[in-house]
C-alpha cells in the first residue's frame, strides 16, 4: 500500500464537487448569522483538494480571485493543473505538499482556508501542522472552512469501521479490493446475526449505505489508518488559540434552528454558551457531520436581514418544479409553500434579483417581505435557489466559464468522471451528469445529438435519444442557460 502518514494515495479520489467551498455560500451562511463578510478578490486556499474541482470552480467564476490549492496526491495535482492549463485559468496555482511541508512554505496570507474531508482523515501530528499553518497565514477577518465526523451521530459507526479496517489490514494487494474486502466481511458477519447490528440501527443503515458504493471512495473515506469523529467543541477548542471562534455553518439548514429542533429543545440551547450549544445540537440531530465555518477577529456584527437584503439570489429552477423542492432536517421532510414558492420563483425566472426587486415583482405582491426572505433562504438551503455574483462583471467570468466547461464536456466524451459544470452567476457548481454533458457538447459542435452519443457509446446506448434531447432542451437547457451555462 502506497500512503502518507496513513493516508491512502495508491489510488485516486473520487472527483466531486462541493458546494459549501463556493465562497458565494460561505458569505450567505454567515449572513443568516449577522455577520458581514465580502468574498469578492479573495485570496483563497483550499488544503486536500484532490483533483481541484471545487478550485477550478473558484478560480473559473471569481476571475479577480487568486486561488491556491494543495494535495499530496501527485495524481490529483497534474491532473487539476491540467484542467487549468487547457481552460486558460491564470488565476490559480495547484501545489503537491504534505501539510508539514507547508509550515515553513512562503505562500503569503489568505481570507479564506477551505479543508473539506481532511480533518478527520489525517493524524493529530498533521492537523497540529495544519492550525501552525492557518495561524500563520489566514489574514485578520479570515474564515476557516472546516468539514469533519461528528459525534455523537457517528459513535454507534466507529466499530463498523474496525469491523472493515481489520480485513483490510490484514491482506495484500489493491486498496480498492482489499476495501471490497472489508465490506463483505461486515455484511457476512451481520447477515449471521451479530447483535451489534441489531442493536446498533445506525450501523446497519451506513452499511445498507456503504455496500454499492465505489471502493476507491470507500478506501479513502474508510480505510486510512486515521478515522477520527470528534465532538464539536473538541475542534472549537483547538481553533480558539489562534483568534478563530465558532460562527456559522455552511450547509445553510444548519443555520436555521427551528426547523431541526422542537420547542422544548430550543428553549434548552439557548440557555447554552455558544460552544456547549453547538455540541448540544449534534445530540438533538444525532449529526455525524458538520460543515464549521470559524472565523478570525475582527468580526463585522450586522443586522441579518439587512445583509440578506443586500444579496442577490438566481434561481435555480422554475416555478412549475416547486412542488418537486424538498429538503431534510432532524424533525422530517421540509418542503416550499406553493403560495410563497411559486412567486418568488417566478420573479427569479428572468435575471437575478435582490430581495426588495423580488418583493416589487407583479407575481409578489401582497406578500410579507419576511415571508419573502424565508421563502428565499429555504430555496437556497433546498438547493432550488443561489445566491448570485455582481452581474455587471458576468460576460467577464462567463468567457472564463465557458473555457473551463468546455475543457470538461471533452473530457466527457471519454470517461464518465466529471458530473458538474460550473455557473459564472453563481461562480458555483451545478450538477450535471455525463448525458446532459454531451448533449451540451453536441450542441456547441453543432452536432447531430443522437449520432454524436452512438459514436461514443455505440450499441450500448439505449433508449430513444432524440426525445430524451428534446426533453432536455426544453425543461433542462433553460435553466442551464439562465445560470449561464451554454
Amino acid at each position: 500500500m502506497t500512503s502518507a502518514d496513513g493516508y491512502i494515495t495508491e489510488i485516486p479520489y473520487v472527483v466531486r464537487y462541493h458546494r459549501e467551498l463556493n465562497p458565494t455560500i460561505l458569505k450567505l451562511a454567515l449572513a443568516l448569522q449577522g455577520i458581514a463578510w465580502e468574498p469578492h478578490a479573495l485570496r483563497y486556499l483550499e488544503l486536500g483538494c484532490g483533483f481541484g474541482l471545487p478550485a477550478l470552480f473558484n478560480a473559473a467564476g471569481n476571475p479577480e480571485m487568486t486561488v491556491a490549492a494543495v494535495d499530496i496526491n501527485a495524481e490529483h495535482i497534474d491532473t487539476a493543473r491540467g484542467i487549468a492549463r487547457s481552460a486558460g485559468l491564470g488565476n490559480i496555482r495547484f501545489i503537491e505538499a504534505a501539510f508539514a511541508g507547508l509550515e515553513t512554505s512562503d505562500l503569503g496570507t489568505f481570507d479564506v482556508v477551505t479543508l473539506h474531508g481532511v480533518w478527520s482523515w489525517i493524524n493529530g501530528e498533521n492537523r497540529a501542522h495544519i492550525l501552525r499553518f492557518i495561524d500563520r497565514h489566514l489574514a485578520p477577518g479570515g474564515i476557516v472552512y472546516l468539514s469533519y465526523n461528528s459525534l455523537p451521530g457517528l459513535a454507534s459507526v466507529l466499530p463498523l469501521r474496525e469491523l472493515m479496517r481489520e480485513v483490510y489490514e490484514n491482506m495484500t494487494g489493491a486498496a480498492e479490493v482489499r476495501a471490497d474486502a472489508g465490506v463483505k466481511f461486515a455484511e457476512r458477519v451481520r447477515s449471521v446475526g451479530a447483535q451489534y447490528f441489531q442493536v446498533n440501527p445506525r450501523a446497519a443503515l451506513t452499511l445498507d449505505a456503504i455496500l454499492p458504493k465505489s471502493r476507491n471512495a470507500l478506501a479513502h473515506e474508510y480505510f486510512n489508518s486515521d478515522w477520527s469523529a470528534f465532538y464539536h467543541h473538541e475542534v472549537a477548542r483547538a481553533f480558539h488559540p489562534l483568534g478563530l471562534n465558532y460562527a456559522a455553518s455552511a450547509y445553510l439548514f444548519d443555520n436555521i434552528d427551528y426547523l431541526n429542533y422542537p420547542q422544548a429543545a430550543l428553549a434548552l440551547l439557548d440557555e447554552q454558551p455558544p460552544e456547549s450549544r453547538e455540541t448540544l445540537k449534534d445530540y438533538f440531530a444525532n449529526r455525524e457531520f458538520r460543515r464549521d465555518i470559524f472565523m478570525r477577529e475582527p468580526v463585522v456584527r450586522a443586522n441579518p436581514i439587512d445583509l440578506l437584503r443586500r444579496t442577490v439570489f438566481a434561481s435555480a429552477g422554475g416555478p412549475d418544479g416547486v412542488n418537486l423542492v424538498s429538503g431534510q432536517t432532524p424533525l422530517g421532510k421540509i418542503t416550499i409553500k406553493a403560495e410563497l414558492g411559486r412567486p418568488v420563483l417566478t420573479a427569479l425566472a428572468g435575471e437575478p434579483l435582490s430581495i426588495d426587486a423580488i418583493c416589487a415583482h407583479p407575481a409578489c405582491a401582497g406578500l410579507k417581505t419576511a415571508d419573502v426572505i424565508e421563502t428565499v433562504i429555504m430555496l437556497c438551503a433546498m438547493n432550488a435557489a443561489e445566491p448570485a455574483l455582481p452581474s455587471p462583471t458576468l460576460r467577464e467570468r462567463k468567457a472564463v466559464t465557458d473555457r473551463l466547461n468546455a475543457v470538461l464536456w471533452e473530457a466527457a466524451a471519454k470517461v464518465d468522471v466529471i458530473h458538474s459544470s460550473v455557473s459564472p452567476v453563481t461562480g458555483g457548481g451545478v450538477g450535471l451528469p455525463r448525458v446532459e454533458q454531451l448533449f451540451m457538447l453536441a450542441r456547441a459542435r453543432a452536432e447531430d445529438p443522437e449520432s454524436f452519443l452512438r459514436g461514443i457509446f455505440g450499441a450500448a446506448l439505449q433508449g430513444d435519444i432524440r426525445a430524451n434531447y428534446a426533453q432536455f432542451m426544453e425543461t433542462r437547457l433553460p435553466v442551464l442557460q439562465k445560470l449561464g451555462i451554454g
